[in-house]
């Protein structure tokens, strides 16, 4: 009898083990639910005067409250230990100190976000600039968009597990103590972007020997250099990314010398470059190239096609290039930017055969056979194609209609000199993709043959702006609501969203330029490096937008990460909800605001909101 009594006990607590952890038990233990309360009276603290908000509502003293479910905290769901804590984005005093033995009890924390609170430094009486060797699990810190400088250094070497480390945004203006980092041979991505440092950088192998990723920005006064040769250690490097506001700054590679890393992602933009650094020529697996607003000239280098078939992003606009050769195989290359500086260009599509859009004389069929009018078709993963401001005429478009997984095409400030082709839009039929056409301010003039349209029946934008045409023009029936498209009233262009997190906008006169992002990540290296779901995660994805036209903010609904609303400067978008009445969003897509109400409706899923 006994026996079975115990056995039934026995059963009966195991049962209440199965459905704990069927259940995501998630009870907090005491000393860190302490810690927490302890951590929220040092913020209220050091908030600034006249918060209207309370700070961390839900962190409250409530014996029945489960920390593990409060805002911002992530817990194991076995143990019960907190791996993630944010206090990202209170509005503290300028410059406040954070004291970090207040984060000691967080054993096994893994993750910390400090950004965006105007921290301007760290102590600890008792542990000094060791205090974040306490934390031996921590992986992920986000100090960005702070108010450090380069007292914090000391402090950040003592953290030896850590894989990622976020500074951006910080403007420290000094030059980068790199030495002071030396201890973080864990190190997989570091963002420096946004400080303003000074003077030549260069990577010590034996200091970043297993960094996965690096992207810089220069801002400097005097001459200064950084080094490519310096990353020849960094075995485990696979993004990296130098941005300069500097014309005095320049990227140097002065050897052929062989890396021992495979790069995913390289970003060199306006790093007065004046050849393709002949290191690329190892690269077989790159998925992102920007070379933008650098001095490259000649021909471009075939070889960074041909060697990496997984390239889907190649940018090459505002160099000197006079002749770009498209790869003979088939390629998954997705966007292609090669607006240049010079007015002549020779665009190479197969077999030495070449167009040469200066000269407007030439007849393409004599430079051309019949396969060569289809080269294009071999981008078949083709979806972004950006041939503005260049010489560019009529006989431009057989080859156009080749490359039928276009859906953005622009050809803004070329030369068609003349009447409106008539079979224009024919000539397009093949784009059955083709959802935005810029035509804009390319000298074109007379009547449009509108009734053409239909023959692109996915074109959701056409812009025309800037030419000289006469008669009307109606739309033929009604078009799709465009993902992540909105138009401004009273301005030219329009906005978009675009995967990466950021709002580009499009004026006729400036092309795309950044206007907002979701997060500070938003659009960087990291998110082309990054699998799904973790980059929409981190990175953000608009997936529709819409301007509120009384106050000019314009509304954004990301997939995953809620409404946010950006003012009309634009720049970081703020947050303004990611659930309702406890349940997070899922999936947010549409979205609309009523230009009379200003009330904003959009749809999670299959529900349906207003705010």
């Amino acid at each position: 009898m006994e026996g079975k009594l115990f056995l039934k006990q026995y059963l009966i607590w195991v049962m209440i083990l199965l459905l704990g952890q069927l259940h995501g038990y998630k009870s907090c233990i005491l000393k860190e639910r302490n810690a927490l309360l302890d951590l929220k009276k040092f913020l209220i603290s050091t908030t600034e005067e006249g918060q209207s908000e309370p700070v961390l509502p839900t962190w409250t003293n409530d014996t029945t409250s489960e920390c593990c479910q409060w805002e911002r905290v992530k817990c194991n769901s076995t143990s019960g230990r907190v791996l993630e804590l944010s206090i990202r984005g209170l509005n503290l005093k300028e410059s406040s100190l954070l004291n970090f033995s207040l984060l000691h009890p967080f054993e096994e924390v893994q993750s910390v976000d400090l950004s965006e609170s105007k921290f301007g430094g760290f102590f600890d009486g008792a542990e000094g600039y060791k205090s974040l060797s306490r934390l031996r699990n921590l992986e992920i810190l986000d100090l960005s968009s702070n108010k450090f400088n380069i007292s914090v250094f000391p402090f950040l070497n003592a953290a030896t597990s850590l894989t990622t480390l976020l500074l951006q945004g910080n403007n420290m203006n000094s030059p980068f103590p790199a030495k002071e980092l030396s201890a973080l041979v864990k190190l997989k991505f570091l963002d420096l972007s946004g400080n303003g440092f000074s003077g030549s950088m260069e990577l010590q192998g034996k200091d970043l020997q297993t960094e996965a990723s690096t992207r810089a920005r220069y801002q400097s006064k005097q001459s200064c250099f950084f080094s490519l040769d310096s990353l020849a250690n960094l075995s485990m490097l696979k993004v990296f990314g130098v941005n300069s506001r500097s014309n005095l700054f320049q990227v140097v590679s002065e050897g052929s010398w062989k890396p021992k890393f495979q790069l995913n992602a390289i970003a060199l933009r306006s790093c007065n470059l004046v050849k393709v650094p002949l290191f690329l020529l190892h690269q077989k697996d790159l998925r992102h190239v920007d070379l933008s607003d650098n001095n490259i000239s000649g021909q471009f280098p075939s070889w960074l096609l041909a060697n990496n078939t997984k390239l889907d992003v190649l940018l090459l606009q505002n160099n000197y290039l006079t002749s770009f050769q498209l790869p003979r195989s088939a390629h998954n290359l997705l966007f292609l930017d090669l607006s240049i500086k010079v007015l002549t260009f020779v665009l190479v599509l197969s077999c030495g055969r070449v167009i040469c859009p200066e000269d407007a004389e030439i007849s393409v069929s004599r430079w051309f056979s019949f396969t060569g009018y289809k080269s294009l078709g071999r981008l078949r993963n083709l979806e972004i194609l950006d041939l503005s401001y260049n010489e560019f005429n009529s006989s431009i478009f057989p080859f156009l209609s080749a490359a039928t997984s276009l859906k953005t095409l622009f050809l803004g400030f070329n030369r068609m000199d003349g009447p409106f082709l008539c079979c224009l839009f024919l000539e397009l039929k093949d784009l059955i993709n083709l959802q935005l056409l810029d035509l804009s301010q390319t000298n074109l003039n007379g009547s449009i043959p509108i009734q053409e349209l239909s023959v692109l029946r996915k074109l959701e934008a056409l812009d025309l702006s800037d030419n000289e045409f006469y008669g009307s023009l109606e739309s033929q029936g009604k078009t799709n609501h465009i993902l992540s498209y909105s138009i401004k009233t009273g301005e030219k262009g329009f906005y978009t969203g675009v995967s990466g997190g950021a709002i580009l906008k499009y004026t006729p006169e400036k092309g795309f330029v950044r206007f907002a992002q979701i997060t500070e990540s938003s659009n960087s290296l990291l998110c082309y490096a990054l699998q799904e779901p973790i980059s929409s995660k981190m990175c953000g994805r608009p997936a529709g937008i819409a301007f509120n036209e009384i106050t000019g903010d314009l509304y954004v609904a990301d997939a995953l990460l809620g409404l946010h609303v950006v003012s009309p400067a634009g720049g970081l978008a703020v947050k303004i909800a990611d659930g309702v009445d406890g349940k997070a969003f899922e999936s947010l897509n549409g979205l609309d605001v009523d230009p009379t109400t200003g009330i904003v409706y959009f749809t999670s899923l299959s529900s349906q909101f207003s705010a």
